[in-house]
């Protein structure tokens, strides 16, 4: 069983989203506007999906190709 790092799928995506733009050169303040978190938030997000990318990038992706399947 693998287990959500914020145990809600939701949580792990805004966390992978935080983590992608943190990497593209935002500052925090402007992850926690775009994505509506706090910025204590996005430093915890940024923090987990570093430790650990691949749970988070894999459900993230799962749900990309979700939101496509429905769009069809």
């Amino acid at each position: 069983m693998m287990v959500n790092a914020f145990y809600d799928e939701h949580a792990d995506r805004m966390a992978w989203k935080a983590h992608e733009l943190w990497m593209a050169g935002e500052t925090a303040q402007d992850v926690a506007r775009a994505l509506g978190i706090s910025v204590p938030a996005v430093y915890k997000a940024v923090a987990l999906v570093a430790r650990n990318p691949r749970p988070f990038r894999d459900r993230f992706e799962r749900y990309q190709r979700r939101l496509a399947e429905r769009g069809r």
